[in-house]
Order: C-alpha cells, then sequence, then structure tokens
C-alpha cells in the first residue's frame, strides 16, 4: 500500500474515531431539599396561639406545612415555596390537659423530581394549677356608698365563675358569677366569707375573704340659708330624694324652698332642682312653683303644677360626659318636668335641703314659718361618701329649722330649734 493511501486511511480513521465520540453529558436536574426552619416562638404557654413557621428550600416547588399535637394532626397547610422560602402562621388550640404537649411543626418541600422534608418540635405547657390571687382583707366599704371590688384568680382555663360557699357578705352587697363585689352596703359590719372559684375544666380552688363597711364621719354645722344633710366625699353623679312641701305661714317677706342638688358645699358650683314657697311683701299671698337651677345662672322656674302638701320627687343624673338630666315629679298629681342640661362641676357634694334662698336682689331672706316637719325620704346617690353633715339654719342667732338624725328611712326637718324625730 502505497504511503498516500496509507496517510487517507490514517485521517478516515481518525474521522470515524472522533465522529463516535460520547456527546458532552447534560448537567443532572437538582432534588429539593429544605435548609431552614424556624418557629417564632420557643414554646407555647397553655392557652395556645399562633407560631409563624419559616421554611428555607431549594429546587422545591410547593411546601406542605403541618402542625401535629401530640400523635394528632391538627393543620395542614400548601402554599409556593419556588421563591426559596415560605411562611405560614399555625394556630395551636389550648392545651387542656395539665401536662404539656409536644407540638410538630414540620413542611415537605416537593418539586418533579422528589420531595424533602424537616421538622422541629415545641412544647405547650399544661393548664396550671387554679388559685385564688390575694385572698384575706378586702377594701374597705363605707355604709350607703356604691361599692365594687373584684375577686381574682389565676391558672386553669377561663372563664371562670366565682360564689359564696361559706359565711355571709355585710348587707347589701352581693358577690357575682364574674367575681366581682358590688351593691350599695346598708349597715356597718365586719363579714369574713368564703369565696370558690370553678374553671372551664371544673376544677375549684377556695379562699378566705374578710370585708369591713364603716359609718362615714358624721358632723354638725350651721348655716344662715341651709338646713338638712350633705354628703360630702365624690364624684357625684346622681342624686335623688322625695319630699313633702310644706305649709308656710303667710309672714311678708320670708321664703322657703327644698330643693335637692350637687355641689354648692364648698365650690361656686351647683346643678339643683325643687320648689319653692315664696310670701309676697304687699299681700301676704303664698305663690309655690317648681324650679331649676345651674349655677352662676338663676333658677328657672318650670311649668309643673305643684301645691303645698304634694309629695314631689327630684332627680338629677349625668348621662354623658358633661350631659345631665334634671328630672321633677309631683307624685301627687303624677305629673312631671324632665330637662337636659350641660354641667361640669367638681361634683364633691350631694345635698338634700330646706333653704332660706336669696331674693332677685341679692339679699338673705328669712325662713317662712312652716308646718308640718319636712320629711326627706328615698335619698340616693352615686358616688362615694366620706363625710355626712347635719345642717342647722340659725338667722341672727336663734335657730329657725332643725334636722333630725338619719337613717335608711330618711331625715325630717323641723322649724325651730328642736330636732325632730327620725322618720
Amino acid at each position: 500500500m502505497g504511503a498516500v493511501v496509507k496517510r487517507a486511511l490514517s485521517i478516515l480513521a481518525g474521522l470515524v474515531v472522533v465522529a463516535g465520540a460520547p456527546a458532552a453529558a447534560h448537567a443532572a436536574t437538582p432534588k429539593p431539599s429544605v435548609v431552614g426552619l424556624t418557629a417564632s416562638v420557643k414554646h407555647l404557654d397553655s392557652g395556645g396561639g399562633d407560631v409563624a413557621v419559616r421554611a428555607r428550600v431549594k429546587a422545591a416547588r410547593t411546601c406542605l406545612f403541618t402542625l401535629t399535637r401530640g400523635s394528632t394532626v391538627a393543620v395542614r397547610r400548601t402554599v409556593s415555596c419556588s421563591s426559596g422560602a415560605a411562611t405560614v402562621t399555625l394556630t395551636s388550640a389550648p392545651n387542656r390537659q395539665k401536662t404539656p404537649l409536644t407540638l410538630h411543626f414540620s413542611v415537605r418541600a416537593t418539586s418533579k423530581t422528589g420531595a424533602a422534608s424537616k421538622t422541629l418540635v415545641i412544647v405547650q405547657d399544661g393548664v396550671p394549677p387554679l388559685t385564688v390571687v390575694a385572698p384575706g382583707q378586702l377594701s374597705s366599704g363605707i355604709q350607703n356608698s356604691a361599692y365594687s371590688t373584684t375577686l381574682l384568680a389565676d391558672g386553669g382555663i377561663e372563664p371562670y365563675t366565682w360564689s359564696l360557699t361559706s359565711g355571709t357578705l355585710p348587707p347589701g352587697l352581693t358577690l357575682n358569677a364574674d367575681g366581682t363585689i358590688t351593691g350599695t352596703p346598708t349597715a356597718a359590719a365586719q363579714a369574713a366569707f368564703t369565696a370558690t372559684v370553678t374553671d372551664a375544666l371544673g376544677d375549684t380552688a377556695s379562699a378566705d375573704f374578710t370585708l369591713t363597711v364603716t359609718n362615714p364621719t358624721t358632723t354638725a354645722e350651721r348655716s344662715s340659708n341651709w338646713s338638712g344633710y350633705i354628703d360630702r366625699g365624690g364624684p357625684f353623679t346622681s342624686v335623688t330624694g322625695t319630699f313633702t312641701v310644706p305649709t308656710v305661714t303667710a309672714d311678708a317677706g320670708t321664703d322657703n324652698s327644698q330643693w335637692v342638688g350637687i355641689d354648692g358645699d364648698s365650690n361656686q358650683d351647683l346643678i339643683q332642682a325643687g320648689v319653692a314657697e315664696t310670701v309676697s311683701g304687699f299681700s301676704g299671698r303664698v305663690t309655690v312653683y317648681a324650679w331649676w337651677e345651674i349655677l352662676p345662672a338663676a333658677e328657672t322656674p318650670v311649668t309643673l303644677p305643684v301645691a303645698m302638701g304634694d309629695q314631689v320627687t327630684v332627680t338629677i343624673t349625668q348621662t354623658g360626659a358633661g350631659t345631665w338630666t334634671i328630672k321633677i315629679a309631683d307624685l301627687t298629681n303624677g305629673k312631671s318636668f324632665t330637662t337636659t342640661q350641660s354641667y361640669s362641676g367638681e361634683l364633691t357634694s350631694a345635698e338634700w335641703v330646706l333653704e332660706a334662698p336669696t331674693s332677685g336682689r341679692g339679699q338673705q331672706t328669712s325662713l317662712a314659718a312652716f308646718s308640718p316637719p319636712v320629711t326627706f325620704t328615698g335619698l340616693g346617690i352615686t358616688g362615694t361618701v366620706n363625710e355626712i353633715v347635719s345642717v342647722q339654719m340659725v338667722q341672727r342667732g336663734v335657730a329657725v329649722a332643725t334636722p333630725s338624725t338619719i337613717d335608711a328611712n330618711g331625715f325630717t326637718v323641723a322649724y325651730g330649734s328642736a330636732a325632730p324625730p327620725a322618720p
């Protein structure tokens, strides 16, 4: 074989070898993997709650998040994780067991080429023992003043239900199912009792308490124009009282008024309403009319028919921020008057008063003689009383109106210096 032929065969053989060589291999499609799994909390209390679970993945399209409580699957949720990460909030229900519960938070990342998973574990606390918080001496109450306090429990599973299981509360007070003790104590007393709280699991806890109700401080004062009773303390947001309009003696230039109000005792504020009996200085005729007043404005007479001997109830109540309702009701003739007014006083006193009012010229009038004594009943307030003041009216050195002692029925004011019996 010639050299030329040999060379040609050699080249051809080289071409065959090159043509028969394997093609370059394609890169293998990666399988999904979970490179991180974290949770927003490290453990949960017995009440359960939301846990934000975040997975970091590679080569995955979807992620299946699962919450397993103990051996029970509680939540499953599938989301896209093609971006390489996904966060899902899984909610764990309360653990109503008394022992801790293990929670398994897992994620399974998948694609066409396979799947990968990862799990983290969180412990949820068991229900703590039910206990009564701060047993013993409760805050004191004051007779005839609204009272409220709350018994507290801890642990267990809410809601709690309270009950009185032994002993008694001071008269006028009630233990409610929500643990509040409310009411208006009607007598000074010291009461011992046992209260029991029951939780949603039926577990109970009991504790002993003591609650003392005291009499407010009682003092006596004199005034040139007031006689009756004043409650000091507050803030007072309502006051009511019923009185009988007295029959007055027609002495020219004398006046008489009975009213119920808030403030005016130690400040220049006053909201009040009542009935006045004015004796004409010329004819001696007695004019009887109902009225209301908010200082510094003058009194406003109202078109409500009233007469001497009628029973009248006055109620003054705060119905909103700076908004008050004044109602005068004549129980004898069945007619009433109501008005809504703005008032923003200090609210530091409440009064039930028989008064020698100031005349239109700003002069103090003389008290008109009256009979029978004026009795105030149905006394009521909303607020705390720190001091009860009885007021005797003294004009020109002579006592002209004197109140009785006050009790649950009210009090009476008599003309003169002698105190009448209580109603």
